[in-house]
C-alpha cells in the first residue's frame, strides 16, 4: 500500500471476521524524476589514429672482417742461385803471339786481383806478374814471378814494332800487348783482370818478344 500522508497514519487491517488498526508513519518520498539516461551517448568512435610510418631500415652495416696480421711472416730469403763455375780456359795449342791474346783474353772478368798471387783459375787470384807468368807459362815460355825481372826475358822491339802476344814492361808493372794501342794485364784488387790502353796511366820502360 501506498502511504501519501506524512506522518501517522491509521490503517485497518481485515482477518475475515476479525479487524485491526494500525499506526504507521509514513514519510513518503518525494516524487522521483524520471532518472537521467545513465549513460550519455558514446563520443563518435576516435578513428583508429594511422600507423605511424615504420621506420625505414636502414643496410646493414658490413660484418667486420677480422683485421689482417700486422705483419705477414717474412717469406724464407731464397737461397742464392749458384752459378756454376767458369772452365778454366784452355790454351790453345800453338805459340804465337794471336794464340797468346786469345787465351789471355779468356781470364777478363774470370780471376780476381791478389797481390803476391799465382792462382790463375776462376775465382781464383794474381797480381801482375802472376798473370802474365801463368799466361805465357801456358805456351811453354817460363818467366819468375816478378816484373822487374820479366823485362829481361825476349827480345826487346820499340813501340812501333809491337805485335800481339808481346810483353809490356812499367815500372813495377807487367801486361800483354792484345794490338791496337791495349793491352789485357791484372790491374788491381777493385779491377781485377782488365783490358786498358797502353798508356792508361805509367809511361812503358820496355817492350818484350817471346814468341
Amino acid at each position: 500500500m501506498t502511504l501519501k500522508q506524512e506522518g501517522y497514519n491509521v490503517v485497518t487491517m481485515y482477518y475475515g471476521d476479525f479487524s485491526s488498526n494500525l499506526e504507521v508513519y509514513a514519510n513518503p518520498a518525494p516524487e522521483t524524476q524520471p532518472a537521467a539516461p545513465e549513460t550519455q551517448p558514446a563520443a563518435p568512435e576516435t578513428q583508429p589514429a594511422a600507423p605511424a610510418p615504420a621506420p625505414e631500415t636502414q643496410p646493414a652495416a658490413p660484418e667486420t672482417q677480422p683485421a689482417a696480421p700486422e705483419t705477414q711472416p717474412a717469406a724464407p730469403a731464397p737461397a742464392p742461385e749458384t752459378q756454376p763455375a767458369a772452365p778454366a780456359p784452355a790454351p790453345a795449342p800453338s805459340g804465337n803471339g794471336q794464340s797468346i791474346v786469345d787465351y789471355a783474353m779468356q781470364w777478363v772478368g774470370q780471376c780476381n786481383y791478389v797481390w803476391g798471387g799465382t792462382n790463375l783459375t776462376p775465382g781464383g787470384g794474381v797480381d801482375c806478374s802472376g798473370f802474365t807468368m801463368n799466361v805465357y807459362a801456358a805456351f811453354g815460355i817460363s818467366l819468375p814471378h816478378y816484373s822487374g825481372e820479366q823485362i829481361n826475358y825476349g827480345q826487346a822491339v820499340s813501340y812501333e814494332q809491337l805485335q800481339p802476344g808481346d810483353l809490356i814492361c812499367f815500372s813495377g808493372h807487367v801486361a800483354i800487348y792484345i794490338g791496337g794501342g791495349m793491352m789485357v794485364h791484372a790491374a788491381s784488387a777493385e779491377r781485377g783482370i782488365v783490358v786498358d790502353n797502353v798508356f792508361y796511366n805509367k809511361q812503358p820502360i820496355g817492350y818484350r818478344r817471346l814468341v
